[in-house]
């Protein structure tokens, strides 16, 4: 198939068949948080103002959404989770990433979270698509690095 980008909305029954998809690094991003895969899955689903699954020709691909953090300021995160598919047709999937960046963007003006620094793939995707990363800052009891990503009014430490 061509790369054929499709999607439909996420619900908390989806993060128990999608979670052990992830790509390894996804995982691991996770578990550094000490937190069950399938348990922040359904957080992230259920703080989302939408959440989605998105198919590259008919195969999952990942889920993504905006969560609340603070019903008071305003802050939203972007978040996204990928399966190994992403990587079968790299030009779609990075179509269609900027497509939907630029929609959030125009919905919540910044866009802010934190990446794992061992996952260098999800650095440089981020950099491509016109985040800026910040410098690492220790998380944890492991103090593993995550880098904070940034794109539109938000400060970024660089």
């Amino acid at each position: 198939m061509s790369g054929v980008v499709s999607h439909r909305p996420a619900v908390l029954a989806d993060a128990q068949w999608f979670a052990p998809l992830l790509r390894e690094e996804e995982r691991q991003e996770i578990l550094a948080e000490r937190v069950d895969i399938v348990a922040a899955l359904e957080r992230a689903i259920r703080m989302s103002d939408y959440a989605v699954i998105s198919y590259i020709d008919g195969e999952p691909a990942g889920i993504w959404g905006v969560a609340h953090i603070s019903l008071l300021s305003g802050e939203t995160v972007p978040w996204a989770l990928t399966t190994p598919v992403i990587e079968k047709k790299p030009k779609a999937f990075y179509r269609e990433c900027k497509r939907i960046i630029k929609t959030m963007q125009a919905l919540y003006g910044s866009l802010d979270n934190y990446v794992d620094g061992r996952h260098r793939k999800a650095l440089r995707w981020a950099e491509r698509l016109g985040f800026k990363v910040g410098v690492a800052v220790p998380v944890g009891k492991d103090r593993i690095p995550f880098h904070k990503i940034s794109m539109g009014g938000s400060a970024c430490v660089s």
